[in-house]
Protein backbone atom coordinates (compact mmCIF):
# COMPACT_ATOMS: atom_id res chain seq x y z
CA UNK A 1 0.00 0.00 0.00
CA UNK A 2 1.44 3.38 -1.07
CA UNK A 3 1.97 5.74 1.72
CA UNK A 4 0.42 9.43 1.54
CA UNK A 5 3.05 12.21 1.28
CA UNK A 6 3.08 14.99 3.33
CA UNK A 7 2.81 18.48 1.52
CA UNK A 8 5.59 20.70 2.79
CA UNK A 9 4.85 23.75 3.99
CA UNK A 10 6.92 26.87 2.68
CA UNK A 11 9.69 26.85 5.34
CA UNK A 12 10.43 23.25 4.73
CA UNK A 13 10.53 23.65 1.05
CA UNK A 14 13.02 26.51 1.48
CA UNK A 15 14.63 23.65 3.67
CA UNK A 16 14.89 20.84 1.08
CA UNK A 17 16.57 23.75 -1.24
CA UNK A 18 18.91 24.41 0.97
CA UNK A 19 20.12 20.64 1.33
CA UNK A 20 20.29 20.56 -2.46
CA UNK A 21 22.51 23.83 -2.42
CA UNK A 22 24.73 22.28 0.19
CA UNK A 23 25.17 18.82 -1.78
CA UNK A 24 25.79 20.89 -5.39
CA UNK A 25 28.57 23.00 -3.73
CA UNK A 26 29.95 20.93 -1.60
CA UNK A 27 29.34 16.91 -2.44
CA UNK A 28 31.20 16.69 -6.07
CA UNK A 29 31.17 12.82 -6.23
CA UNK A 30 27.63 12.42 -6.60
CA UNK A 31 27.06 14.83 -9.17
CA UNK A 32 29.86 13.83 -11.51
CA UNK A 33 28.66 10.43 -12.73
CA UNK A 34 25.65 12.50 -13.54
CA UNK A 35 27.69 15.39 -15.55
CA UNK A 36 29.48 13.05 -17.14
CA UNK A 37 26.16 11.14 -18.19
CA UNK A 38 24.64 14.52 -19.64
CA UNK A 39 28.12 15.01 -21.83
CA UNK A 40 27.75 11.72 -23.06
CA UNK A 41 23.79 12.84 -24.60
CA UNK A 42 24.46 16.23 -25.48
CA UNK A 43 28.55 17.16 -26.41
CA UNK A 44 27.71 20.89 -25.89
CA UNK A 45 27.37 20.10 -22.39
CA UNK A 46 30.59 20.03 -21.33
CA UNK A 47 31.35 18.70 -17.56
CA UNK A 48 32.89 22.35 -17.18
CA UNK A 49 29.89 23.83 -18.25
CA UNK A 50 27.26 21.10 -16.28
CA UNK A 51 29.69 22.16 -13.34
CA UNK A 52 29.04 25.83 -13.71
CA UNK A 53 25.17 25.67 -14.19
CA UNK A 54 25.02 23.82 -11.36
CA UNK A 55 27.16 26.18 -9.56
CA UNK A 56 25.33 29.33 -10.36
CA UNK A 57 21.80 27.45 -9.25
CA UNK A 58 23.25 26.72 -5.92
CA UNK A 59 24.63 30.16 -5.29
CA UNK A 60 22.33 32.44 -7.24
CA UNK A 61 18.81 30.59 -6.66
CA UNK A 62 19.22 28.54 -3.53
CA UNK A 63 20.67 30.76 -1.08
CA UNK A 64 17.85 30.25 1.82
CA UNK A 65 18.25 34.61 2.90
CA UNK A 66 17.75 35.32 -0.75
CA UNK A 67 14.54 32.75 -1.03
CA UNK A 68 13.01 34.16 1.78
CA UNK A 69 13.51 37.82 0.61
CA UNK A 70 12.18 37.20 -3.00
CA UNK A 71 9.42 35.16 -1.49
CA UNK A 72 7.99 38.13 1.05
CA UNK A 73 7.22 40.25 -2.02
CA UNK A 74 4.67 37.97 -2.97
CA UNK A 75 0.96 36.38 -1.66
CA UNK A 76 1.69 32.46 -2.32
CA UNK A 77 -1.39 30.75 -3.97
CA UNK A 78 -3.73 28.84 -1.46
CA UNK A 79 -5.19 26.96 -4.27
CA UNK A 80 -2.10 24.77 -6.21
CA UNK A 81 -2.70 24.24 -9.62
CA UNK A 82 -1.00 22.52 -12.18
CA UNK A 83 1.55 24.13 -14.42
CA UNK A 84 3.05 22.35 -17.62
CA UNK A 85 6.81 23.50 -18.27
CA UNK A 86 8.32 22.91 -21.79
CA UNK A 87 12.02 23.05 -20.87
CA UNK A 88 14.32 24.65 -23.39
CA UNK A 89 17.52 22.01 -24.13
CA UNK A 90 19.92 25.41 -24.94
CA UNK A 91 22.39 25.42 -21.96
CA UNK A 92 22.26 22.95 -18.47
CA UNK A 93 19.56 23.17 -16.78
CA UNK A 94 18.10 26.73 -17.85
CA UNK A 95 14.56 25.67 -17.04
CA UNK A 96 15.51 25.05 -13.64
CA UNK A 97 14.08 28.82 -12.63
CA UNK A 98 10.39 27.80 -13.64
CA UNK A 99 10.47 24.86 -11.84
CA UNK A 100 11.86 26.65 -8.66
CA UNK A 101 9.13 29.28 -8.78
CA UNK A 102 6.38 26.35 -9.22
CA UNK A 103 7.79 24.51 -6.33
CA UNK A 104 8.00 27.18 -3.95
CA UNK A 105 4.20 28.62 -4.63
CA UNK A 106 2.93 24.94 -4.39
CA UNK A 107 1.71 24.16 -7.30
CA UNK A 108 2.29 20.58 -9.46
CA UNK A 109 4.96 20.94 -12.04
CA UNK A 110 3.93 18.92 -14.91
CA UNK A 111 7.72 18.93 -16.78
CA UNK A 112 8.46 18.39 -20.38
CA UNK A 113 12.17 17.85 -20.75
CA UNK A 114 14.13 19.01 -23.65
CA UNK A 115 15.48 15.55 -25.59
CA UNK A 116 18.99 17.70 -25.23
CA UNK A 117 18.52 18.12 -21.20
CA UNK A 118 17.09 15.05 -20.14
CA UNK A 119 19.95 14.27 -17.07
CA UNK A 120 20.18 17.00 -14.66
CA UNK A 121 16.65 17.97 -14.10
CA UNK A 122 16.20 14.54 -13.38
CA UNK A 123 18.98 14.07 -11.03
CA UNK A 124 17.95 16.75 -8.72
CA UNK A 125 14.58 15.95 -8.75
CA UNK A 126 16.24 12.06 -7.39
CA UNK A 127 18.21 14.07 -4.83
CA UNK A 128 15.80 15.63 -3.51
CA UNK A 129 12.95 12.15 -3.52
CA UNK A 130 15.84 10.46 -1.88
CA UNK A 131 16.81 12.97 0.61
CA UNK A 132 12.98 13.88 2.05
CA UNK A 133 11.09 11.09 1.27
CA UNK A 134 7.95 11.75 3.23
CA UNK A 135 6.88 14.71 1.24
CA UNK A 136 5.41 15.29 -2.33
CA UNK A 137 7.46 17.88 -4.47
CA UNK A 138 4.50 17.71 -6.77
CA UNK A 139 6.69 17.28 -10.04
CA UNK A 140 5.94 15.08 -13.04
CA UNK A 141 7.94 14.43 -15.62
CA UNK A 142 5.60 13.65 -18.92
CA UNK A 143 6.42 12.54 -22.41
CA UNK A 144 3.21 14.30 -23.51
CA UNK A 145 1.78 17.25 -21.50
CA UNK A 146 -2.04 16.55 -20.24
CA UNK A 147 -4.04 17.55 -17.71
CA UNK A 148 -2.36 21.12 -16.82
CA UNK A 149 -4.07 24.88 -15.79
CA UNK A 150 -1.66 26.71 -16.83
CA UNK A 151 1.86 26.71 -18.91
CA UNK A 152 5.25 28.25 -19.11
CA UNK A 153 7.00 27.37 -22.58
CA UNK A 154 10.51 28.10 -23.70
CA UNK A 155 11.88 27.84 -27.27
CA UNK A 156 12.60 29.17 -30.76
CA UNK A 157 10.35 31.59 -32.48
CA UNK A 158 8.71 29.05 -34.66
CA UNK A 159 8.10 26.81 -31.61
CA UNK A 160 6.66 29.60 -29.53
CA UNK A 161 4.31 30.34 -32.97
CA UNK A 162 3.03 26.93 -32.27
CA UNK A 163 2.44 27.41 -28.49
CA UNK A 164 0.61 30.54 -29.03
CA UNK A 165 -1.84 28.86 -31.28
CA UNK A 166 -2.12 25.38 -28.87
CA UNK A 167 -2.23 26.73 -25.49
CA UNK A 168 -4.00 29.66 -26.05
CA UNK A 169 -7.32 28.39 -23.63
CA UNK A 170 -5.23 28.43 -20.65
CA UNK A 171 -3.25 31.24 -18.48
CA UNK A 172 0.65 30.76 -20.03
CA UNK A 173 4.07 32.80 -20.58
CA UNK A 174 5.60 32.15 -23.66
CA UNK A 175 9.31 32.48 -24.44
CA UNK A 176 10.94 33.37 -27.73
CA UNK A 177 14.30 33.35 -29.01
CA UNK A 178 16.42 36.04 -27.52
CA UNK A 179 20.61 37.48 -27.16
CA UNK A 180 22.46 39.56 -24.91
CA UNK A 181 24.13 42.94 -25.95
CA UNK A 182 27.42 44.53 -24.44
CA UNK A 183 27.87 48.19 -24.63
CA UNK A 184 31.48 49.11 -23.91
CA UNK A 185 32.10 52.99 -23.23
CA UNK A 186 35.97 52.81 -24.34
CA UNK A 187 37.36 53.13 -20.71
CA UNK A 188 36.80 49.39 -19.77
CA UNK A 189 40.18 47.73 -17.30
CA UNK A 190 41.49 44.65 -18.64
CA UNK A 191 39.88 42.28 -15.76
CA UNK A 192 36.66 43.36 -17.12
CA UNK A 193 36.94 42.80 -20.62
CA UNK A 194 38.51 39.56 -19.46
CA UNK A 195 35.12 38.87 -17.63
CA UNK A 196 32.94 40.39 -20.55
CA UNK A 197 34.99 37.21 -22.32
CA UNK A 198 32.54 34.72 -19.92
CA UNK A 199 29.26 36.46 -21.22
CA UNK A 200 30.53 36.12 -24.35
CA UNK A 201 31.92 32.58 -24.39
CA UNK A 202 30.36 30.99 -21.67
CA UNK A 203 28.11 27.53 -22.85
CA UNK A 204 29.61 27.90 -26.35
CA UNK A 205 27.27 31.04 -26.39
CA UNK A 206 24.43 29.25 -26.58
CA UNK A 207 22.30 31.06 -23.74
CA UNK A 208 19.90 33.88 -24.48
CA UNK A 209 22.10 35.89 -21.68
CA UNK A 210 24.85 34.98 -23.65
CA UNK A 211 26.43 38.32 -25.59
CA UNK A 212 26.29 38.01 -29.39
CA UNK A 213 26.60 41.80 -29.90
CA UNK A 214 28.95 44.35 -29.09
CA UNK A 215 27.90 48.28 -29.52
CA UNK A 216 31.56 49.82 -29.41
CA UNK A 217 32.29 53.46 -29.62
CA UNK A 218 33.06 55.25 -32.93
CA UNK A 219 37.18 55.58 -32.09
CA UNK A 220 37.17 52.32 -30.18
CA UNK A 221 40.32 50.01 -31.03
CA UNK A 222 38.95 47.01 -31.28
CA UNK A 223 42.05 44.92 -31.90
CA UNK A 224 43.15 44.74 -28.74
CA UNK A 225 40.13 42.72 -27.69
CA UNK A 226 41.17 39.39 -29.81
CA UNK A 227 44.42 39.99 -27.83
CA UNK A 228 43.16 40.06 -24.20
CA UNK A 229 40.65 37.38 -25.03
CA UNK A 230 43.47 35.08 -26.59
CA UNK A 231 44.99 34.23 -23.57
CA UNK A 232 41.38 33.26 -22.08
CA UNK A 233 40.20 29.80 -21.67
CA UNK A 234 38.49 29.26 -24.64
CA UNK A 235 36.44 27.01 -26.36
CA UNK A 236 38.64 26.54 -29.59
CA UNK A 237 39.58 22.63 -28.59
CA UNK A 238 35.88 21.69 -28.63
CA UNK A 239 35.29 19.21 -31.78
CA UNK A 240 31.60 21.37 -32.52
CA UNK A 241 32.71 24.50 -31.76
CA UNK A 242 35.87 24.25 -33.58
CA UNK A 243 33.86 23.01 -36.63
CA UNK A 244 31.37 26.35 -36.53
CA UNK A 245 34.70 28.24 -36.09
CA UNK A 246 36.10 27.07 -39.50
CA UNK A 247 33.33 27.03 -41.59
CA UNK A 248 31.87 31.10 -40.31
CA UNK A 249 35.82 31.86 -40.75
CA UNK A 250 35.67 30.24 -44.59
CA UNK A 251 32.35 32.24 -45.05
CA UNK A 252 33.60 35.56 -44.12
CA UNK A 253 36.38 35.38 -46.12
CA UNK A 254 34.91 34.34 -49.28
CA UNK A 255 32.30 37.36 -48.73
CA UNK A 256 35.13 39.52 -47.58
CA UNK A 257 33.33 41.02 -44.53
CA UNK A 258 34.49 43.72 -42.30
CA UNK A 259 36.31 41.22 -39.59
CA UNK A 260 38.72 40.65 -36.85
CA UNK A 261 39.85 37.11 -35.81
CA UNK A 262 41.36 35.10 -33.21
CA UNK A 263 41.46 31.48 -32.25
CA UNK A 264 39.11 31.93 -30.03
CA UNK A 265 35.87 33.81 -31.88
CA UNK A 266 35.63 36.31 -34.88
CA UNK A 267 34.21 39.69 -33.83
CA UNK A 268 32.42 40.87 -37.92
CA UNK A 269 30.98 44.28 -38.16
CA UNK A 270 27.24 43.87 -38.56
CA UNK A 271 24.05 45.32 -37.58
CA UNK A 272 22.23 41.67 -37.02
CA UNK A 273 21.91 41.48 -33.38
CA UNK A 274 21.81 37.86 -33.64
CA UNK A 275 25.59 36.01 -34.59
CA UNK A 276 26.33 32.29 -35.50
CA UNK A 277 28.30 30.19 -32.89
CA UNK A 278 32.31 31.37 -32.20
CA UNK A 279 31.11 34.65 -33.58
CA UNK A 280 29.71 38.34 -31.95
CA UNK A 281 29.15 41.10 -33.92
CA UNK A 282 29.78 44.70 -33.12
CA UNK A 283 28.09 48.14 -34.53
CA UNK A 284 30.17 51.31 -33.58
CA UNK A 285 27.91 54.38 -32.10
CA UNK A 286 28.51 57.68 -32.13
CA UNK A 287 26.87 58.76 -28.57
CA UNK A 288 25.55 56.78 -25.65
CA UNK A 289 22.14 58.34 -26.71
CA UNK A 290 22.30 56.07 -30.45
CA UNK A 291 23.84 53.21 -28.03
CA UNK A 292 20.00 53.66 -25.77
CA UNK A 293 18.42 54.07 -29.39
CA UNK A 294 19.73 50.66 -30.76
CA UNK A 295 18.94 48.62 -27.82
CA UNK A 296 15.08 50.33 -27.35
CA UNK A 297 14.72 49.24 -30.70
CA UNK A 298 15.26 45.41 -30.18
CA UNK A 299 13.86 45.46 -26.71
CA UNK A 300 11.62 42.43 -27.48
CA UNK A 301 14.69 40.80 -28.74
CA UNK A 302 17.43 41.87 -25.77
CA UNK A 303 18.04 39.79 -23.16
CA UNK A 304 19.85 41.66 -20.95
CA UNK A 305 22.56 44.52 -21.22
CA UNK A 306 26.07 44.30 -20.38
CA UNK A 307 28.00 47.84 -19.36
CA UNK A 308 30.21 48.82 -16.80
CA UNK A 309 28.50 52.20 -16.39
CA UNK A 310 24.81 53.17 -15.70
CA UNK A 311 22.48 53.87 -19.20
CA UNK A 312 19.65 55.92 -18.53
CA UNK A 313 16.28 53.90 -18.52
CA UNK A 314 18.18 50.26 -19.28
CA UNK A 315 18.79 48.05 -16.52
CA UNK A 316 22.47 46.70 -17.01
CA UNK A 317 24.69 43.83 -15.85
CA UNK A 318 28.09 44.05 -15.04
CA UNK A 319 30.89 42.15 -17.10
CA UNK A 320 31.25 38.42 -16.25
CA UNK A 321 27.44 38.58 -14.29
CA UNK A 322 25.34 37.42 -17.11
CA UNK A 323 25.03 33.90 -16.45
CA UNK A 324 24.31 34.24 -12.99
CA UNK A 325 20.65 35.28 -12.94
CA UNK A 326 19.51 36.09 -9.34
CA UNK A 327 15.72 34.84 -8.11
CA UNK A 328 14.42 38.17 -9.42
CA UNK A 329 16.21 38.13 -12.87
CA UNK A 330 13.13 36.72 -14.46
CA UNK A 331 13.47 35.83 -18.56
CA UNK A 332 11.90 38.13 -21.11
CA UNK A 333 11.19 40.81 -17.84
CA UNK A 334 7.96 38.88 -17.39
CA UNK A 335 7.72 38.19 -13.51
CA UNK A 336 7.00 34.52 -13.00
CA UNK A 337 5.76 34.61 -9.85
CA UNK A 338 3.47 37.30 -10.42
CA UNK A 339 1.58 34.83 -13.15
CA UNK A 340 1.97 31.71 -10.78
CA UNK A 341 0.46 33.48 -7.24
CA UNK A 342 -2.30 34.80 -9.16
CA UNK A 343 -3.34 31.73 -10.87
CA UNK A 344 -5.79 30.75 -7.82
CA UNK A 345 -7.86 34.29 -9.18
CA UNK A 346 -8.60 31.85 -12.22
CA UNK A 347 -12.02 30.47 -12.86
CA UNK A 348 -12.00 26.64 -12.93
Amino acid sequence: MNRIKLQPTVDQRISMLHSLQESLLNDAAHWEPFIEKAYTQNQWFTPENCRQALAAIARCLLDTKSLKSWIATYHLPEKPKKVGLIMAGNIPLVGFADWLAVFICGHTALVKLSSKDEVLFPTILQFLESAFPDYDFRTEIMERLSGYDALIATGSNNSAQYFEQYFNNVPHIIRRNRTSVAVLHGDESEMELKALWHDIADYFGLGCRNVSFLLVPQDYRLEHLPEIWEVMDGNQNHHKYRNNYDYNLAINLLNKFNFLQSEQILLIESAQLYSRIASVHFQRYSDINAAMQFIESHTDEIQCVISTKEIAGIQCVAPGNAQCPGLSDYADGVDTMAFLTTLDNEKD
